[in-house]
């Protein structure tokens, strides 16, 4: 990781794109504690990333986070969804927490969502985040298309 937040970001989107094969992402969705098994449920990766392959991430040391970032496809979307994150608490600086979102932002993400779950992690994803989610992506993808409402 070089002395720049910023130009580490650039370069672990310039690795993302390059290991995935999608030259830019629409969206990231960070999956917090219990919910990287539900990232299925996002669709099918186009790509599955180590974090250490991208460059910059430090690995996540809470129960439940894997170190690991997959590029899917939502319609006509390029989603980023990692599938754990790192924490002030582990004894990490700000901007090694803070990469994740600077990478999704440098590889084009124009909206960042995180899901957290403070209690007993879900057996699958609920009909209303789904929803949630679809209508996110549809308001992304009309803003991409120049529709925004």
């Amino acid at each position: 990781m070089t002395d720049n937040a910023y130009a580490a970001a650039q370069a672990s989107a310039a690795n993302l794109a390059l290991l995935s094969g999608q030259s830019e992402h629409d969206a990231a969705v960070v999956l917090g504690s219990g919910w990287a098994s539900a990232a299925d449920e996002l669709g099918a990766p186009v790509a599955e990333i180590s974090l250490a392959e991208l460059g910059g991430f430090p690995r996540p040391t809470v129960t439940g986070h894997a170190p690991v970032a997959r590029s899917l496809l939502v319609g006509s979307l390029r989603v980023l969804v990692y599938l754990g994150r790192t924490r002030l608490y582990e004894g990490h600086p700000v901007d090694a927490v803070v990469h994740g979102v600077r990478t999704a932002a440098a590889a084009g993400c124009r909206a960042h969502v995180t899901l957290l779950y403070p209690c007993k992690p879900p057996d699958r994803i609920d009909p209303p985040l789904l929803t949630a989610l679809s209508e996110l992506t549809a308001a992304i993808a009309s803003r991409r298309s120049g529709q925004a409402e």
